[in-house]
């Protein structure tokens, strides 16, 4: 259907619907803290607890210190975790840290006062609302970084504490609360809804001469795809917060105009309250995590609401999955260069032992890539924005040196490699080095294959639109074959669709004179070849450095044969 608002349109896909049968709530609470929203979390979290088996394998686990709350005389105090059964459940707060750091903190110099009963009101708003979820709840025990670890002057606290005994926090949690609509914890959790944002439009079309009205609604909203109001969201943003996801068995985020949950068996919104249908095959729903037939999903990682990775054979759905959750992390800010890797180096050893346990032993892991997946892997490329950090001890092949928007081409290892024309020689990769994040940079990859010079020049037929992406997305005016007889292939003119492109990574790549390397040919539209690799540039020693992706599109396989075939295969250093 088109839809018309004065001078311009948009299409929508619609299909007919009962609001019953989508299982669609139509009618959320105005409020967050009204009964109706609060029968709603705990049917969520009385559910799980029921009837989830894998959100409640938890080892009987307590961090040092928890805050007590006392609902009597509305106050909290720090307790060490010798006052406590090893069974206690306790809750954890994830929250952005834009902290005055005049506020109250735990140090030697504050661990007596925090000892002893403080009121509630000496908090910031948002540790007083996760407070009093834990009492709506009938909790008592809270874990904030801030208040039960040991401060130092690091930017974000919970660094001062040991990254395993962190894990053991967040995994062992019973439950996980997140400020995720909030800057920082003076905001506070709950939010006003505003309704007409929030619900999904149902449309009533008259579909007969009689005027029979039939209920539409977009596909998207019905599956539970519009997740661009999480990404949006400001704790979606934070690397540390998306590891605290991961780790926590279950979490309840309170966004800016919704109440989110998170759990290995279900995602739900107030909107979507029995579960999520994520893509048309995948049910993130109360019932648990399976396909439309029925099969149990076995994932690694617990599935998070803007993380979707629809594979199903075992092995696929962890590359799948790993790249989902790449591209997540790409999005990310981070505080240092070498976070990046650091944040996913766990994530990396889980899977390294996933895959090995389901019969996939090629798990060699070097600067966040897979040796599986190369060559075709190193295609991955940065939607727009691109930049080199300084100091990023990365190898220029890996997606860790560049931030930006990532996307991942090709996500599992057969269809990576599927259409080689060039072969991995060697990588210098090892197995076990999942946390190693400096000292890096000499990893050197060397591919076998057809190298060609070109020449690049700015498109200026891109509509302003695009911003900043026009800035990095170049034609390809021509290839030239590298010494010997020079042999010069134009590109064809533009109307005729055979399009030549250069996508730079960085503002900073870009330049007229560039080398190409060509990883795959694939056939497109009947005769049509599409062949792809790497853009790069010639360091003095004469090893290759990445500085983008390249592609063309010929008419006819002879022409495509042609072009690859006019040069010799050579071994090439990309490091």
């Amino acid at each position: 259907m088109h839809v018309y608002v004065r001078d311009t349109y948009g299409f929508l896909n619609l299909s007919s619907c009962t609001t019953s049968d989508l299982q669609i709530n139509l009618d959320p609470s105005p409020s967050m803290i009204d009964d109706t929203a609060w029968d709603l979390i705990q049917s969520w979290l009385d559910t799980c607890i029921r009837t989830h088996k894998r959100c409640n394998e938890r080892e009987q686990v307590v961090p040092d210190r928890l805050l007590q709350l006392d609902r009597a005389s509305e106050s909290f105090r720090l307790i060490n975790k010798r006052e406590l059964e090893p069974s206690v459940r306790y809750v954890t707060l994830t929250h952005c840290y834009n902290i005055d750091n005049q506020s109250l903190q735990l140090t030697q110099s504050t661990l007596e006062q925090l000892s002893s009963s403080q009121p509630l009101s000496t908090l910031p708003l948002a540790y007083r609302d996760a407070f009093s979820v834990i009492s709506r709840l009938g909790l008592s025990y809270l874990w904030i970084d801030r208040l039960c670890v040991f401060q130092t002057d690091r930017t974000e606290p919970s660094r001062a504490t040991d990254n395993n005994q962190l894990r053991d926090i967040f995994s062992n949690a019973f439950l996980g609360i997140a400020t995720t609509g909030s800057t920082s914890p003076s905001s506070g959790l709950f939010a006003t809804h505003h309704r007409r944002l929030i619900t999904p439009t149902v449309l009533h079309i008259p579909v007969d001469d009689k005027g029979t009205m039939v209920p539409y609604m977009a596909k998207s909203e019905q599956q539970g795809e519009k997740v661009i109001d999480f990404w949006d969201e400001p704790l979606s943003k934070s690397a540390q917060a998306m590891n605290q996801r991961l780790l926590t068995p279950r979490m309840l985020h309170f966004g800016r105009s919704l109440i989110y949950w998170e759990c290995h068996s279900a995602i739900c919104d107030e909107t979507h309250p029995k579960g999520r249908l994520n893509f048309p095959d995948f049910y993130f729903g109360l019932e648990g995590e399976k396909t439309q037939t029925g099969q149990e999903l076995q994932t690694i990682w617990k599935p998070l609401l803007d993380v979707v990775f629809p594979a199903a054979d075992p092995v696929d759905q962890v590359f799948v999955h790993w790249f989902a959750l790449l591209e997540r992390f790409a999005l990310c800010s981070f505080s240092s260069p070498g976070e990046r890797l650091a944040r996913v180096a766990g994530l990396a050893s889980e899977m390294g032992e996933s895959l090995s346990q389901r019969g996939y032993n090629n798990t060699a892991y070097f600067a966040g890539m897979w040796k599986a997946m190369l060559p075709g892997g190193l295609l991955w490329n940065i939607r727009k924005d691109g930049h080199r950090p300084a100091g990023n001890n990365v190898p220029s092949w890996s997606w860790a040196a560049v931030e930006g928007p990532l996307v991942i081409q090709k996500v599992t290892p057969e269809r990576a490699n599927e259409g080689l024309i060039c072969e991995l020689v060697s990588a210098n990769m090892s197995t076990p080095s999942f946390e190693q994040v400096t000292g890096i940079s000499d990893g050197v990859v060397v591919l076998k294959g057809k190298l060609f010079s070109g020449k690049a020049a700015q498109n200026t037929t891109l509509p302003p639109s695009i911003g900043t992406i026009a800035e990095t997305r170049w034609d390809l005016k021509s290839l030239a074959t590298v010494g010997g007889s020079p042999i010069a292939f134009d590109a064809p003119n533009s109307m005729q669709g055979l399009n030549w492109t250069v996508v730079f990574d960085t503002k900073q790549d870009v330049t007229c004179d560039i080398f190409c390397f060509p990883i795959y040919m694939n056939l497109e539209k009947e005769q049509w070849h599409r062949i792809a690799g790497l853009v790069l540039s010639q360091l003095d020693d004469g090893r290759f450095a990445r500085r983008g992706l390249w592609s063309i599109v010929v008419d006819s396989t002879e022409k495509a044969l042609e072009i690859i075939d006019s040069v010799p295969n050579q071994d090439i250093e990309i490091v």
